[in-house]
C-alpha cells in the first residue's frame, strides 16, 4: 500500500519541477536565445532538433540548466518550459522628449 503511494507522490513531484517555467535569464552565458530562428521567444518546430543536438553535445554547458529532472535529456515539456526574454529597446536620442521630461521637471527654460 505504501509503495504505490511514494510512487505516486514522487511522480507528482517530478512532474511539477519539470513543467515549471525556466527563464533563459537565469544564467549570464546561457545562448539559447540563438535557436529562437523566428524570434517568437519560444523554442518549437524546427528548432527543437537543434537545441537538443547542442545540449547532447555538451551536457555540462550552459543549456544544462533547462534538464529539470536531470536525466541527460531535453524532453519536450523542459523545452516547452523554456522562457525567453525580449531584450529591453535601447533608449533614442530624442530632442523633443529631454526637453519635456526637462519642462515636466520645471528645469525648461521660461519665455
Amino acid at each position: 500500500m505504501k509503495q504505490p503511494l511514494i510512487c505516486h507522490l514522487t511522480t507528482a513531484v517530478l512532474l511539477t519541477f519539470t513543467s515549471l517555467p525556466v527563464s533563459a535569464k537565469e544564467t549570464e552565458d546561457t545562448q539559447v536565445e540563438r535557436f529562437d530562428t523566428n524570434n517568437n521567444l519560444r523554442i518549437e518546430g524546427k528548432e527543437v532538433a537543434p537545441l537538443r543536438k547542442a545540449y547532447d553535445e555538451n551536457k555540462t554547458g550552459s543549456l544544462q540548466q533547462f534538464d529539470r529532472d536531470r536525466d541527460g535529456k531535453l524532453s519536450d515539456l523542459e523545452i516547452a518550459a523554456i522562457q525567453l526574454h525580449k531584450p529591453a529597446p535601447e533608449p533614442k536620442n530624442d530632442p523633443k522628449a529631454k526637453k519635456k521630461l526637462s519642462n515636466m521637471l520645471g528645469k525648461g527654460k521660461k519665455k
